[in-house]
């Protein structure tokens, strides 16, 4: 009876710790699963963060490309709409954006070239044609005067002719001159014009 006694007092002593074993182990299970809620809350409002941050950089960074870019665009859209002497942008970036600035100013500067090009062949040509309209040496010396002068802002002049019978100069005509009868109407070659003064 004595060793019944004892068995039931091991049985209960061991029940005990069981008991209190298992309570342990459900504390600690309720409080990892605290700690794992805790911890998959502040993951999220992490993740959460980031992505907002990251949307921020990219959406600061995409604006810093695109901006750039649609400056550049406009200027290259100027320049192919004819209005060559707009200012290209950007040319200072260490960049992809800067290289291509400095692409658009390099055909900025090729269209100047042509279109100085084409100002003068369009200028040539219309006083050439305008110059074989002249029926005398003197409608030819006005007409050339009348078309050189306010294109090439000459403020004053005289032309004179070679004939190669006489070997030498005959006053065709002049333009903006105040002395315009003291001009030697004819002068050998090789001999300097002594009235340079009527022509100030």
């Amino acid at each position: 009876l004595a060793f019944e006694r004892d068995g039931d007092a091991v049985h209960a002593r061991m029940d005990g710790v069981i008991r209190a074993k298992v309570q342990g182990a459900e504390k600690n299970r309720l409080a990892a699963q605290q700690l794992a809620s805790e911890s998959r809350t502040r993951i999220q409002v992490l993740l959460g963060l980031g992505t907002l941050l990251g949307g921020c950089l990219a959406w600061v960074a995409a604006r810093s490309i695109r901006r750039p870019s649609l400056q550049l665009r406009d200027a290259v859209e100027h320049i192919a709409a004819g209005k060559i002497d707009v200012v290209v942008p950007h040319q200072n970036f260490n960049n992809e954006v800067g290289a291509m600035a400095r692409a658009v100013q390099v055909l900025q500067d090729v269209a100047r070239d042509m279109e100085g090009q084409n100002w003068q062949k369009g200028h040539l040509a219309h006083i050439s044609s305008t110059l074989q309209a002249a029926s005398s040496h003197q409608e030819l010396a006005r007409i050339f005067f009348s078309e050189l002068a306010p294109v090439a802002g000459v403020g004053h002049g005289v032309l004179y002719v070679y004939r190669e019978e006489s070997q030498d100069l005959h006053f065709l005509g002049a333009y903006a001159l105040r002395e315009r009868k003291a001009l030697e109407q004819r002068f050998a070659l090789g001999r300097s014009e002594e009235h340079t003064s009527e022509l100030q």
